[in-house]
C-alpha cells in the first residue's frame, strides 16, 4: 500500500473509532434537574416546579451528595446534575439548594433580611450593603457547607457578599467574612412571625 493511501486509511480508522466515542460521551452527559423535595417515609422525591417531568425518586452517586440530600426537608428546593435510570434520578452532584424554612423576614434591631422566595431577598445589613439606609434587592444561592452549615451568596450588580449560615429553629446566624480586611462579622437574626411582628409594630 502506498504511503498516501496508508495515511488516509489510518485517518478513516481513527475517525470511525473516535467520532462514535465522542457522540457516546455527549449522549452520556448529565442533565440538570431542579424542583422541590418531597419526603415520604424513607423515599425522597424531586417534584418539578415547571411540570417538565413527573416526580422522580432521588438517588446519589456520592456519600457527600447523599449527606446533603438527607439534610433537606419536604418543601426545600434542589438543583443538581444527573441522569434518569429505571425511573429514578441518580444525582452526580447537588449544585444549589434553597431552604423553605428560610423564607420570611429575619431581624435583629436595624439589621434584617427578607427572603422573598427561593432566589431573591431584600438585604439591610449595616456593615454589608453599601447604602445601609436602603434595603438592597439581591439574588442569593445556597450550597452545602461544613459542620452542618450552609454557604450563602448574595449578589446584586457590583455588590457581592457571602456568609456561612446556620439555622436553629427561629434563629439564623450569618457569618460574613471579608477576605480583604480579614474581618468576620456575625449577624444573629430572629425570624419574625405574626405575633412578634405585631409586637415590633406596637413598640414604634
Amino acid at each position: 500500500m502506498k504511503p498516501e493511501k496508508a495515511f488516509f486509511y489510518k485517518i478513516i480508522c481513527f475517525c470511525s473509532f473516535f467520532i462514535p466515542l465522542v457522540i457516546s460521551e455527549v449522549t452520556l452527559a448529565s442533565s440538570t434537574y431542579s424542583g422541590v423535595i418531597s419526603k415520604e417515609n424513607k423515599n425522597i422525591y424531586l417534584v418539578s416546579t415547571t411540570n417538565k417531568f413527573a416526580p422522580l425518586e432521588l438517588k446519589t452517586l456520592t456519600a457527600e451528595a447523599q449527606k446533603t440530600l438527607l439534610r433537606l426537608v419536604s418543601g426545600d428546593f434542589l438543583e443538581g446534575s444527573g441522569d434518569v435510570v429505571n425511573n429514578a434520578l441518580v444525582l452526580d452532584t447537588i449544585d444549589f439548594v434553597a431552604l423553605a424554612a428560610l423564607i420570611g423576614t429575619w431581624r435583629n434591631g436595624l439589621d434584617w433580611i427578607d427572603f422573598k422566595d427561593f432566589s431573591t431577598a431584600l438585604v439591610s445589613l449595616s456593615a454589608q450593603v453599601k447604602d445601609s439606609n436602603k434595603a438592597l434587592s439581591m439574588k442569593y444561592s445556597i450550597v452545602p457547607g461544613g459542620n452542618n452549615s450552609w454557604k450563602i451568596l448574595f449578589s446584586a450588580e457590583d455588590n457581592v457578599i457571602a456568609a456561612s449560615l446556620t439555622i436553629n429553629g427561629n434563629v439564623a446566624q450569618f457569618n460574613f467574612y471579608d477576605q480583604e480586611s480579614d474581618i468576620s462579622r456575625i449577624y444573629e437574626l430572629t425570624k419574625l412571625n405574626f405575633s412578634n411582628a405585631v409586637e415590633c409594630k406596637n413598640r414604634r
